[in-house]
């Protein structure tokens, strides 16, 4: 019995090793695609800083396209989870969802999410990954408060998922419209007009 919780023992802690190291990596390949972007950056350089070996990233994330992946996956987790306690803090449906889409134009309009998620992740993943990691997690969210919307009677007679799509769809076009050239009013401007579009078809 002594022997067997040795050995329970030795894989909790491997694992709780091996899960440290992928965030490690994690961490700072997010902060130096930020920085740099995808292409300026190569595996040795974040190895370096990581002092780890290739050995590392091959075996927790296959490539560094795999480990990019990762990073655009936690960056939009955050970006959920922030618009998602934001939404709750409201005691209104329609204004819960008005919230989630300010907080979805003020999380990416920061320089380091608007780089990741709205300027590389299209260009150096698959449309099919890119959509699997939008629909767990930011059209997760936005489809989760158009619901409750819906089932306050509000936007009722449209449907759920066409909502859905639309406003967050309008979310990227904006924040990536702004990126070309880093011009924050077009930031205002597209949130203006997303905001008014969605109280006018609550109250239509």
């Amino acid at each position: 019995m002594q022997t067997v919780g040795m050995q329970e023992a030795k894989k909790s802690t491997k694992a709780a090793q091996a899960t440290a190291t992928k965030e490690r990596l994690i961490g700072i390949a997010r902060a130096q695609f930020a920085e740099r972007g995808y292409e300026a950056v190569s595996l040795d350089d974040i190895l370096k800083e990581a002092n780890l070996t290739k050995g590392a990233i091959y075996h927790h994330f296959g490539d560094k396209k795999g480990l990019f992946r990762a990073v655009v996956t936690l960056v939009q987790s955050e970006v959920a989870a922030k618009a998602r306690r934001v939404g709750q803090a409201q005691t209104e449906p329609i204004e819960a969802l008005l919230a989630v889409c300010r907080s979805f134009f003020s999380q990416l309009r920061k320089p380091d999410v608007m780089r990741i998620v709205c300027m590389e992740a299209g260009v150096f993943l698959s449309w099919a990954e890119c959509a699997e990691i939008d629909d767990m997690h930011m059209l997760a969210v936005m489809r989760e408060f158009v619901a409750a919307s819906q089932a306050s009677g509000l936007l009722a007679s449209l449907d759920t998922e066409a909502i859905t799509r639309v406003i967050t769809g309008s979310i990227y076009q904006t924040v990536e419209w702004a990126s070309h050239d880093r011009t924050p009013s077009r930031i205002a401007m597209g949130e203006e007009v997303v905001l008014s579009l969605v109280q006018a078809a609550a109250h239509a």
